[in-house]
Parts: structure tokens; C-alpha cells; sequence
């Protein structure tokens, strides 16, 4: 969008009514300018934000405390926009959580979902020694192969969190999250919540 604007006007001397045509210009695009991502005029709640929109990557220079920035630049291995938050001290990615999911142990293959974010699905391919699980995230929430999982297990039949050994892997979109057997258990790990 473009927005006309005369700074110039209304102009020491000139009369109101000579000014006036290119006032109303300013007055509109005044109008209209407030009216991208915020509640416009003569309206409930004029003035609050709907959205933020950052028409580019904008790198600024190193605050000085108090001020911090939010602004938008390449992310980690991506040339795709993300959000960060910079203070006098570091550069901190606000985007920087990906995707979250909780679900109830289930026996069978199919799972539901209690919360989730980014989470497409969710499958169970435990085996007779392992609990595994197939989870599909959303297309372009993270870039590459490289990610950071931490898990926890909640109502795990008696043994401490401590010892319930896990593995993962992530390619292609999909995360894969083995939990493994107590070696003094018989059964596999009988706990209630998943959570990733």
C-alpha cells in the first residue's frame, strides 16, 4: 500500500481553504495507515493491534539498555523470515519452539492428540521391547534434520522419571520417539501422558 502525504501542508500563510484538498489527503491517509494491523476509527477498541506485519528483514544495530527490538532476519540455516528479540546483551530467537504435542498412552495405533502444535499426527509403532511413536509434523515448521527433543513421561508405574531411558530421530518431517524397557521391568513402560 501507498499512502499520500503532503508534510508541507497546511502551509504558514496560505489560507485553510487553498490548503484543504490536500489536508483531506492527509487525513485519509492517516486514517488508512492506522487502519493496516490495527482497529481503525469510529470503531470498538480503535486503536488496538489485530496483527504485526514485517514487510522485510530488518537488522538493526545493538540497543542500548533499556531498549530491546523485535524485528525479522533469516533464521537458523534458512533464508525464510523469523522473529527475534534483541537486547544489549544477545540476539534471542522468539521462534525458536517449533512444535509440541501431549497425548495418552494408547495400546492400539491410533492416537489423539490432548495439545498439540505443529503436530500433524501421531502413530504408535511400539514392539515387544520398545515404546515408539511416529510423529508427523507440519511441512516447513523446521529446517533441516538438526532438532532438540526433550520429553516427559508422567504416571510411569512406580520407577523415577530419571531412569526411563529415550532415543529420537527426525528426517524427513517426521519425529520418531523410542522409550525404551527398565531392564528389571517385564512389561513395557506402562506411563499415562506423553508429553514432547
Amino acid at each position: 500500500m501507498t499512502f499520500s502525504y503532503f508534510s508541507s501542508i497546511p502551509a504558514p500563510g496560505n489560507f485553510p481553504g487553498d490548503d484543504q484538498p490536500l489536508m483531506q489527503t492527509n487525513y485519509a491517509s492517516i486514517s488508512g495507515l492506522l487502519s493496516v494491523d490495527h482497529v481503525g476509527f469510529n470503531v470498538v477498541n480503535g486503536g488496538q493491534h489485530q496483527q504485526i506485519t514485517f514487510n522485510n528483514k530488518n537488522v538493526p544495530g545493538v540497543p542500548t539498555d533499556p531498549v530491546s527490538i523485535i524485528y525479522t532476519n533469516s533464521g537458523l540455516a534458512s533464508t525464510v523470515s523469523q522473529l527475534l528479540y534483541r537486547n544489549q546483551n544477545a540476539i534471542l530467537p522468539i521462534s525458536a519452539l517449533r512444535a509440541f504435542g501431549s497425548f495418552n498412552n494408547a495400546a492400539g495405533p491410533a492416537i489423539t492428540l490432548l495439545n498439540s502444535f505443529n503436530v500433524v499426527s501421531v502413530t504408535n509403532t511400539s514392539s515387544a521391547s520398545t515404546q515408539s511413536y511416529a510423529i508427523v509434523l507440519t511441512a516447513n515448521c523446521t529446517t533441516g534434520n538438526n532438532v532438540v527433543v526433550s520429553i516427559t513421561l508422567s504416571n510411569v508405574g512406580g520407577f523415577p522419571l530419571a531412569l526411563v531411558p529415550y532415543s529420537y530421530s527426525f528426517t524427513g518431517g517426521v519425529l520418531t520417539i523410542n522409550v525404551t524397557t527398565i531392564p528389571t521391568a517385564t512389561n513395557i513402560i506402562n506411563f499415562q501422558v506423553f508429553q514432547f
